[in-house]
């Protein structure tokens, strides 16, 4: 009887072993390649109606070798890179971030004026070809009180996307 436990504990600790062996790859592969997909922007009433501002749903590509990025996204003229070297990212097992920082000219006969924005992409493996990807963008308009808001331009601002990006081949420019 004893032998018999014995076996079937032994058994028991086997399957998971054997489930996992069964995956090919637990972290489905890592992130390097090409990811496409279209962002749906959340509408800025949801979160801030003074700050948060409306913007079309937007197809990006995204281009990843390890730590370095590209960012690509599709307008009339095609496909076009925004921020060239300017984002980073950092992966850990399914789960990764790619952000990146850009501002204008930050002095002009000593006044402070242009802007700065921050994106990041937040993103989990759905499975080895998608990823569910969450979107950010903050501008700050230097020298614009935080509240300005006339013709489309605001002293602040963010909005907030989300979609799913489809692995669509070897890393490569658009």
């Amino acid at each position: 009887m004893r032998l018999l436990q014995s076996i079937l504990v032994a058994a028991l600790l086997l399957v998971p072993a054997t489930a996992m062996a069964a995956d090919d790859d637990p972290y489905y592969g890592g992130f390097d390649g090409r990811w496409e997909g279209t962002l749906q922007y959340i509408p800025a009433e949801a979160f801030d109606s003074e700050r948060g501002y409306a913007h079309e749903d937007t197809r990006f590509a995204l281009s990843i070798r390890g730590e370095a990025v590209s960012v690509y996204m599709k307008d009339s003229k095609g496909w076009q890179e925004y921020m060239p070297g300017g984002f980073r990212m950092v992966a850990h097992k399914t789960n990764g971030e790619i952000f990146g920082n850009l501002s204008s000219v930050d002095d002009a006969g000593g006044k402070v004026f242009g802007w700065v924005e921050s994106w990041n992409f937040t993103f989990t493996h759905k499975d080895d070809q998608t990823l569910y990807v969450f979107f950010t963008r903050v501008v700050h308009n230097l020298g614009v009180p935080y509240n300005y808001r006339a013709q489309g331009a605001t002293g602040r601002s963010f909005n907030i996307a989300h979609g799913e990006f489809s692995r669509t081949g070897d890393v490569k420019v658009p």
